[in-house]
């Protein structure tokens, strides 16, 4: 069966031109007494009603750290799972029919060269139906295996041949490295308003930046303002950073920025225009564009003002001024990752105070388990430092659990959560005095200390982070490492009210819930 079905069986096609879905619907409806009490509705809550099947809730538009994880536990799973899921509502009635075909065309994800070629030959043959997609996501494409030129590049003209039917297109991924023609005709139609609509897109070009120029000079960026919310770009050619910098100034609506795993320079920032305030910026393993973050940080400090997400991750020690970047940042901040940046826990509670809103974060290199149980706890309460017999240090700790577990094997399961619970046991409140403040309290809902060393990282098994005095916090990200060395530690999370997941490299320890 086709993934683009257009003309059901026994089911009239649609209207070669239909301006409105509610227009070609009363066209179509059949007399009153042959319809359902679904297909009696009207036009506008029939079409909410089927939408609502392929619903996903996130939190945030904008990219969390704990997003990033295989299965979000902030995100609903929808109800219809593909596309042909759909396809027995199109085979109902003309009335369904002409309600459900917005929604499967609503986002067109193409993954071979055979969807490539129908998805082109359906669109010419119905050109009214390309007003009806909302989303193209070609990404996929550069997950088989790599097609010679010629059919990348027999590709990319069926795409450009598309992509001018797509007039209310607002989302758009191609691939890295795929198709210069598709990237060139992709610009000239942002330049030249073709895409009027486009907020999201995500883009790898593989064009020269002479080739970019060519279409900057021939569509002059000055006075143009693209409608563009949310960019990815991901190059790895050197010399496109002055042409990248000349299509951000076109970008006046820009909120969204990734230029993760790029050879782009920190200066393409310079080229977003005053009015630009960003609320997410991922630099993900871009070590060439943080060694100027600091500076654009503090010549530009209107372009972070309500930034929300803040990505450094494996930037490592490649940011200039490091103690001054932390400093600066603005207490606009949600989720912010330190990436391998040497930080202190003064520095770092210092940044969790003036960012009040902080509920995610991912620590840099330099911590001990202890300062970060020091920072997340409120500040009124005290706990038994890992230091009794029980308690001792993870080396200790492991002979004495893997000379229980040679010997007695349930005993090894039993001492280490006695280790533990006691521990727990151990946070008390402390009583206040007249003239003291109010305590202290993390906002803190996910924690991210993959960047620790491995011993400290391996005291989580005893940790007082797994209190209930430590909530609102919920996910505890950790190294996969941890996990592997440990065969007790999901055992012992459980007995608390934590569990331990994982999935491809990841891997966190997730907080019961309690309803």
């Amino acid at each position: 069966m086709s993934i683009f079905p257009l003309s059901p069986r026994r089911v009239a096609a649609p209207a070669a031109k239909s301006k409105c879905n509610k227009a070609a619907l009363q066209h179509h409806t059949p007399k009153a007494s042959t319809l359902s009490s679904l297909e009696r509705l009207p036009v506008e809550l029939l079409l909410k009603i089927l939408s609502s099947l392929n619903t996903t809730i996130t939190k945030d538009d904008a990219t969390h750290l704990r997003d990033i994880l295989p299965r979000n536990p902030n995100q609903l799973q929808p109800l219809v799972q593909e596309k042909g899921d759909f396809l027995s509502c199109l085979l109902v009635s003309k009335t369904l029919h002409h309600a459900t075909l917005p929604l499967l065309y609503n986002t067109i994800t193409l993954s071979s060269q055979h969807a490539v070629e129908t998805f082109s030959s359906n669109l010419g043959a119905r050109p009214h139906l390309g007003q009806l997609i909302r989303t193209l996501d070609l990404s996929l494409l550069f997950n088989i295996p790599l097609p010679p030129r010629s059919q990348r590049s027999s590709m990319g003209k069926l795409i450009q041949g598309a992509l001018p039917l797509l007039t209310r297109l607002r989302e758009l991924k191609v691939p890295q490295q795929f198709d210069s023609n598709l990237d060139l005709t992709i610009l000239t139609l942002l330049l030249s308003g073709k895409l009027p609509s486009l907020k999201n897109l995500d883009i790898g070009p593989a064009c020269s930046a002479s080739a970019i120029s060519s279409i900057l000079a021939a569509h002059p960026s000055h006075g143009v303002r693209l409608s563009i919310t949310s960019l990815r770009l991901r190059s790895v050619d050197f010399d496109l950073t002055p042409v990248a910098k000349e299509l951000l100034s076109c970008m006046s609506r820009l909120k969204h920025l990734d230029v993760s795993q790029t050879n782009l320079e920190c200066d393409v920032l310079r080229g977003l225009t005053e009015n630009v305030s960003l609320k997410t910026l991922v630099v993900r393993d871009s070590a060439r564009f943080a060694q100027g973050f600091n500076s654009v940080l503090e010549t530009r400090p209107e372009l972070f003002r309500e930034i929300e997400v803040l990505d450094l991750e494996g930037a490592e020690s490649d940011f200039d001024g490091q103690a001054s970047v932390v400093d600066q940042l603005p207490k606009s901040l949600r989720s912010l990752d330190l990436g391998a940046m040497v930080v202190t826990a003064s520095e770092v509670q210092k940044l969790m105070d003036r960012c009040e809103g902080l509920e995610e974060l991912a620590l840099g290199v330099g911590l001990t388990m202890r300062d970060v149980e020091t920072m997340i706890l409120p500040s009124g309460v005290e706990f038994e430092q890992d230091e009794s017999p029980l308690n001792i240090g993870y080396e200790g700790e492991q002979y004495f659990d893997n000379k229980y577990h040679n010997v007695l094997e349930p005993m090894a399961k039993s001492v280490a959560i006695c280790k533990l619970r006691r521990r727990l046991n151990s946070v008390v409140v402390k009583s206040k005095t007249g003239n003291e403040q109010e305590s202290r309290r993390s906002r803190l809902r996910y924690l991210d200390v993959r960047n620790m060393v491995i011993e400290e990282q391996q005291k989580i098994r005893t940790s007082v982070l797994l209190a209930e005095q430590s909530s609102p916090l919920e996910i505890i990200e950790i190294s996969e490492y941890v996990h592997l060395q440990d065969e007790l530690l999901e055992k012992v999370c459980g007995a608390v009210g934590w569990r331990v997941c994982h999935g491809g490299r990841s891997c966190w320890l997730e907080r019961k819930s309690t309803s």
